[in-house]
């Protein structure tokens, strides 16, 4: 005889119930925190939980390919591997000082001095500022402020 009324069969039925207990059960494996002491050289950062005041220690900012650099004292969210205090990582953060993405040889850097676009022993700077020279080589008689205020905007934007 079933619990379900026919649709199943009883050992289906008690998988079921203790399934569902035990994911009742479960701690939350995520927890909104603040960040304090940001060492960025080890990605690494110290946190206190906003509800229960609990000290995160270490917390990893990212693995490498993405990394993000909370600002102290901000709101940020942590992910806590199997139920391990000591084992959390950053999911997200309400305001950041720097983000950076690295795929392979290219690289993506966000701060508050720019941004960098890389890829091997290219950037996006350099190759701009280049361009830039040899415009002025070409069309310096006729703009030679203009064309020196984009140099001065690149050298502002990028990194």
């Amino acid at each position: 005889m079933s619990l379900t009324g026919g649709k199943g069969n009883a050992v289906d039925d008690f998988v079921k119930l203790l399934g569902k207990h035990s994911k009742d059960n479960t701690i939350v494996q995520t927890s909104w925190v603040i960040s304090s002491d940001i060492d960025w050289e080890n990605k690494t950062m110290t946190a206190k939980g906003v509800t229960d005041d609990l000290e995160f220690y270490n917390i990893s900012l990212g693995l490498g390919a993405v990394t993000i650099k909370p600002k102290q004292g901000t709101n940020c969210l942590i992910g806590i591997i199997e139920n391990q205090g000591a084992a959390a990582f950053l999911i997200d953060a309400e305001e950041v000082e720097e983000f950076s993405l690295k795929i392979d040889e290219s690289e993506f850097k966000l701060d508050l001095n720019g941004f960098k676009v890389k890829k091997g022993d290219d950037s996006l700077k350099s190759i701009l500022t280049e361009v830039v020279d040899q415009m002025l080589k070409i069309y310096a008689p006729k703009d030679v402020a203009g064309i020196t205020a984009i140099k001065l905007k690149i050298n502002n934007l990028l990194q």
